[in-house]
């Protein structure tokens, strides 16, 4: 693996055709949005968001948005936000920087795939699900907190569990 490719801003992959992998051994590091537009596949391997502005995931065509290895690592209090739902495909890195999702816009980590690094500074804000039969804790948190929420292995391979955190004072 090199030292793949660095964008410095928004990042917009077209592609109309059969499919083509983005970062397919290296790690494809994005300061801004990035932005699909494909009703094939675009196959994202390891993608890096870092910097200290805000970005986007969002897909503008019909292809489901999965990325084998997603990594946060945003400065300065910048976050993350899904416009779509994102599908992990092997791994998520939590090192700094907040991942937002909504109901429909869900960070999912498919069957086998996990985290590493969750933390006060780096976690889900908003709904966040698991598909497959591995037991899972969820990396959910509010306003600097990480409240992560756990599940037991379930039995079946496609048994889908969501989990959210909400902070409220009893």
């Amino acid at each position: 693996a090199g030292t793949g490719n660095k964008y410095l801003g928004n990042v917009t992959y077209i592609r109309t055709g059969a499919g083509v992998i983005v970062g397919a051994g290296d790690i494809v590091e994005i300061s801004g949005n990035l932005t699909l537009n494909s009703t094939d596949g675009i196959g994202l391997g390891k993608i890096k968001f870092n910097g200290s502005t805000n970005s986007v995931i969002e897909q503008l065509a019909t292809q489901p948005v999965q990325i084998a290895e997603l990594i946060a690592d945003k400065t300065a209090g910048s976050s993350i936000t899904l416009n779509d739902s994102v599908g992990i495909n092997t791994s998520t890195g939590f090192i700094n920087g907040i991942i937002n999702s909504s109901t429909t816009k869900e960070l999912i980590f498919l069957d086998n795939a996990g985290y590493t690094g969750a933390s006060n500074t780096s976690f889900v804000n908003g709904p966040c699900k698991k598909m497959g039969n591995d037991a899972f804790v969820f990396p959910v948190g509010k306003i600097n907190t990480l409240a992560p929420i756990s599940i037991g292995a379930p039995l079946i391979t496609t048994n889908v569990f969501s989990a959210e955190y909400f902070m409220n004072v009893p």
